[in-house]
């Protein structure tokens, strides 16, 4: 063990380091290849988000059939058949107890 730390100091005698010149401009280099990347990556995305919105909006609004009538909940009446009742939704807060009877 002791064998392969003094080898291992030895060999990093023997690399050759980059100067302080040679550190700020690789440094630059990388940064300015991340900056170049994310840019490309945001503005791809950007683009293809937007067409995918568009192809939705147009092919949705053609595609789907939109003549579904507009229902106004206090107009609803049900009638029951064999009762002589007839039920009408008199609230719009809760459905579940907004039933009265209608005479």
């Amino acid at each position: 063990m002791f064998n392969f730390f003094k080898g291992s100091i030895r060999e990093l005698k023997h690399v050759v380091w980059p100067t302080k010149t040679e550190t700020k401009k690789y440094f630059v280099i990388v940064l300015t290849v991340l900056v170049v990347f994310w840019l490309y990556l945001f503005i791809a995305s950007s683009l293809f988000s937007e067409i995918l919105f568009f192809l939705k909006t147009t092919i949705w609004t053609t595609s789907v059939e939109t003549n579904i009538p507009n229902i106004d909940l206090d107009s609803i009446i049900v009638n029951t058949g064999s009762l002589s009742e007839t039920w009408s939704i008199s609230d719009t807060t809760n459905l579940l107890d907004t039933w009265s009877i209608v005479e």
